[in-house]
């Protein structure tokens, strides 16, 4: 069995077939093939890769330390995270 899209390819190349040979008796073959052409690079330069951003050291506390010096620790370093200013609006 056939699917629609294959009866459908297989109109059109019988379309383009007979193009083909009509347009072989009414015009002569053309004495040079079309080359294919490149475009040329385009104009602009990409743009340069973004600058890195600073890497800060990981904050270590100590085992067994102040608990609520670690809890206030923790919360600035969410408030000036990297999430921080979208968190804001």
């Amino acid at each position: 069995t056939k699917s629609g899209a294959a009866k459908e390819l297989e109109q059109l190349r019988k379309l383009e077939e007979e193009r083909n040979v009509q347009g072989a008796d009414i015009s002569p073959p053309p004495t040079s093939s079309p080359v294919f052409v490149p475009p040329p690079p385009p104009a602009f330069n990409p743009p340069p890769p973004p600058p890195a951003a600073p890497v800060k050291p990981p904050l270590v506390l100590p085992a067994g330390g102040n608990p609520e010096a670690a809890r206030e620790a923790l919360l600035e370093a969410i408030r000036s995270g990297s999430g921080a200013q979208r968190l804001r609006k």
